[in-house]
């Protein structure tokens, strides 16, 4: 009895848990739900609360949504949902999605409405009048992952954003008056004292009656599914509920399953601005009657400000409402705790509140749209936001798939139609890091900015890497520039903004900059890697951002998020934690937040500790070194065969491999030894190259790209924050790889029907491995040469790829000898053998990671400075 007791609180405990884990979001109120849908005609009924979800084998459980999901290709939720009785003849049915990654099948009653781009963008679905079967209803989603280039370039940046699937943002029904509108645009023109609002709205109709007889004209329906209606736009003071203007009142009919364009205009005289200071805006509400009834009514919040780029001194300039602006921006990362995506209206308001005490005046949304409430949020407190196609850092020819191009025209239209009314929203963003001058690169610029130019009046922006040669500024109103930490010295960024900044030839330019750190790391802002230096960091990057008089800067970003791979340059606890923020990923506040606060406020700045910190060799690096020195210093010393054997292998290599041919005996001691003197050697030569490189973004992206895998990335970056272990790993791999190679010699040694042992090959790939052992005296000063000058990267690495080809040259010389062959021939026979071993592989990464079309991308773009 006891036991099923126990049994049966585990069971109750687990599924409490799994609630309580599901239950954090808050659903939205009435209030914030007009907000996104303000309209009184309409019903609107969240779908978030319990759903069905069947994963890829068919297992069912139950899920709260919205959720973030994790790590899956594909999921399937399913819901009962209820429509009254009294609305399945009088209205249509909608389903209005916040947010779904990212693409998504939608069926009710078993039935296929059809699949949908999600995107993480908002968007409308109707449903089909005839597919509702009653009062009870049964919706189903199909969501799946984007497809192969989509995703490609969603993972491969850097500082991805980890991707999550689902339902990520609350979705809800709708029900609209079978006449109803459709789409709202406006636009404002004008000045200052006087501005002329240019109103576009669609009328839509669906499910009128299509019979013959006449139906009483009052109930809003006409003969044969038309029906007469009248349409008008009000303007209200969004403070005072005041009316300040109206259009004319237009008359037309429309059809069943039809829609019309209404244009009207109303003039505003002396229109309060609308600014970061004095967010003052009016409601726009555009009514379709019929005679006496109201069959529609919706509306969406009006701002009024203007924008210009004058030339002031020689110099582009941004102009709001007249007024010179600078933007005080800070990039914001949709991602909270343990809901990862899926964000409450209160926490977004949160945000909000504290960008404003940062003293902020713009957002940059990274890696997807923002979430609608968050913007309106926006326009209310008075925050300007920046929204940007996810490019970043993609190759051209990446770039210039149809694929990719098709996605970014979609995802444009999603943006135009969720945001264009918003008068926050400043500007949409084409791409940040691109290889610019490429041919893909600038098809990809002029189709997307025509195609933004002559579907929005935003601006539009670029962001550009620092070491870009030259620009493409057709149809560009403002030039981002970004460090991405590759330059750390102050006087090394100011030389490049200042050479930046005459290539974009008198365009208003910011500056987009951010820096990773260790949060727990506080050694003073000597330390890269410090909480001190971050704010060390931001004070000196806006002064030069200052003083070389830009529009003003960006600081990537205002909180922590997580990445969808693991990050090398910090050495977090958590791998996939993306600590450049503000404040961390629960919204607590770092010594960065309050120095960027003093510097947007002009306040008093915070002290802070500059430390003590030097970048020291590691002792293990020496240590390995000289016990290399020793041990071959001692078997020359002691051993007079293997001085010998060492001597007649680097000069005298032929007689070497005839003596091995020959059966004449060579100690498997001595062979054993110098095996493992090379592993050391290289082993210590390439972990000292990457231990000095740990927080470059560039080697970050390399070994990233060479290692896909998220599991083998960990234990590889892992490994580099620790010589030691990275140091003894490289070299038991060399070590192994000795064995490998002298197996493959052996499985040859068959088909020339050579009697020959596997210690006798072994011995062949160790002794032909004695030029590496030149690498050692470089290899145990490597980091101080490194902190020289970095241009010895390149000449050791190169010195070191032509001693490895002079290794394979001597293993393949050494073959032919053994195996009585003509050298040619097993020169042939030996780089076709290479070539495939790394041909296959290469073929593959291509296929599936476009691996070199992103390492050229890497080179070309990411290496210029």
């Amino acid at each position: 009895m006891k036991n099923k007791l126990f049994l049966l609180l585990l069971i109750l405990l687990a599924y409490t848990t799994n609630s309580i884990s599901q239950s954090t979001y808050t659903p939205l109120t009435n209030e914030e739900i007009k907000v996104l849908i303000p309209s009184e005609t309409r019903i609107v009924s969240s779908l978030a609360g319990s759903w069905q979800r069947i994963d890829d084998n068919g297992n069912t459980s139950r899920i709260i949504l919205p959720y973030s999901e994790r790590d899956i290709s594909s999921i399937t939720y399913q819901k009962d949902i209820k429509i009254s009785k009294n609305l399945l003849n009088s209205h249509s049915f909608q389903i209005y999605f916040l947010g779904v990654e990212s693409h998504v099948e939608i069926y009710i009653n078993g039935q296929f409405i059809g699949k949908f781009l999600g995107g993480g963008t908002p968007f409308y679905v109707t449903i089909p009048t005839k597919m509702v079967a009653g009062e009870n209803n049964l919706l189903k989603l199909v969501i799946t992952e984007a497809e192969t280039q989509a995703k490609l370039i969603k993972e491969n940046t850097l500082f991805a954003k980890k991707t999550y699937l689902g339902m990520i943002r609350e979705a809800f029904l709708i029900a609209t008056p079978k006449v109803w509108i459709s789409d709202l645009k406006y636009s404002t023109l004008g000045n200052n004292s006087s501005t002329k609002i240019k109103i576009k709205s669609k009328i839509s109709a669906s499910g009128l009656d299509l019979t013959n007889h006449k139906t009483d004209d009052s109930a809003g329906i006409g003969n044969l599914g038309k029906v007469s209606i009248n349409v008008q736009a009000f303007l209200f003071n969004k403070i005072t509920k005041s009316l300040v203007g109206e259009s004319s009142l237009k008359s037309y009919t429309i059809e069943n399953e039809r829609t019309i364009l209404d244009e009207s205009n109303i003039d505003l005289i002396s229109p309060q601005l609308w600014s970061p200071e004095n967010p003052n805006l009016y409601e726009l509400k555009i009514k379709v009657t019929k005679g006496d009834t109201k069959l529609d009514e919706f509306g969406t919040d009006l701002g009024v400000r203007n924008f210009k780029i004058l030339n002031i001194d020689g110099k582009n300039k941004l102009l709001l409402n007249d007024q010179a602006f600078e933007i005080k921006g800070v990039s914001y990362i949709e991602h909270y705790g343990s809901g990862n995506q899926t964000l409450s209206t209160k926490r977004m308001e949160d945000d909000v509140k504290s960008l404003k005490t940062l003293g902020a005046n713009l957002v940059r949304v990274k890696f997807g749209s923002p979430h609608p409430y968050f913007v309106h949020l926006c326009n209310r407190y008075g925050l300007f936001v920046i929204i940007e196609l996810p490019l970043y850092d993609v190759p051209a020819k990446v770039l210039g798939s149809d694929e990719v191009q098709v996605l970014m025209t979609n995802l444009g239209e999603r943006y135009i139609s969720a945001y264009e009314n918003f008068p926050s929203v400043l500007a949409w963003g084409i791409i940040s890091g691109s290889d610019e001058m490429a041919v893909q690169t600038l098809k990809y610029n002029n189709k997307i900015t025509s195609f933004f130019k002559n579907s929005s009046s935003k601006l539009l922006y670029k962001i550009v890497n620092f070491g870009s040669q030259d620009f493409d500024f057709k149809n560009i109103d403002l030039i981002g520039i970004q460090n991405n930490e590759k330059l750390h010295s102050f006087d090394e960024v100011k030389s490049e903004i200042s050479r930046l900044t005459l290539l974009t030839k008198n365009k208003p330019v910011f500056l987009s900059f951010g820096v990773t750190i260790q949060p727990q790391n506080n050694n003073g802002y000597a330390d890269r890697l410090s909480v001190e230096y971050q704010a060390h960091y931001i004070r000196n990057i806006l002064l030069l951002a200052k003083e070389r008089d830009l529009i003003g800067s960006i600081y990537n970003c205002f909180n922590d998020y997580e990445l969808n791979s693991p990050l090398l340059l910090a050495n977090n606890e958590n791998p996939y934690l993306a600590s450049n923020g503000l404040l961390n990923i629960n919204r607590q506040e770092r010594l960065s937040y309050k120095t960027l606060q003093t510097l947007f406020n002009n306040e008093k700045e915070p002290l802070l500790n500059a430390g003590s910190y030097s970048e020291k060799t590691p002792i293990v690096y020496i240590v390995v070194g000289v016990l290399i020195v020793i041990l071959m210093g001692g078997m020359f010393n002691r051993f007079r065969r293997f001085r010998e054997y060492f001597t007649r292998s680097l000069l005298r290599p032929y007689n070497f491999y005839a003596d091995i041919r020959d059966q004449r005996i060579i100690s498997s001691s001595q062979t054993f030894a110098l095996g493992l003197s090379i592993s050391l050697t290289m082993g210590l030569f390439f972990s000292s190259i990457l231990f000095y490189y740990r927080t470059s973004e560039i080697s970050n992206y390399w070994l990233r790209l060479l290692f896909p895998s998220v599991n083998i990335q960990e234990i590889l970056f892992s490994l580099v924050w620790r010589p030691e272990a990275l140091l003894i790993s490289l070299a038991m791999i060399f070590f192994l790889l000795q064995f490998l190679v002298a197996a493959i010699i052996r499985v040859f040694s068959i088909f020339v029907r050579l009697r020959i042992s596997y210690r006798d090959t072994l011995t062949i790939t160790v002794w032909s491995g004695v030029p590496f052992l030149l690498i050692l005296p470089v290899a145990m000063l490597i980091m101080k040469l490194l902190a020289i000058s970095e241009i010895f990267t390149s000449i050791l690495l190169f010195a070191s790829l032509m001693i490895i080809i002079w290794g394979i040259l001597r293993m393949l010389k050494a073959t032919s000898v053994v195996f009585d062959k003509p050298v040619a021939r097993v020169n042939v026979i030996g780089f076709l053998f290479l070539l495939a071993t790394l041909g296959i592989p290469l073929a593959y990464y291509q296929i599936k990671y476009s691996f070199l079309d992103y390492g050229e991308f890497i080179f070309k773009v990411l290496m210029k400075i």
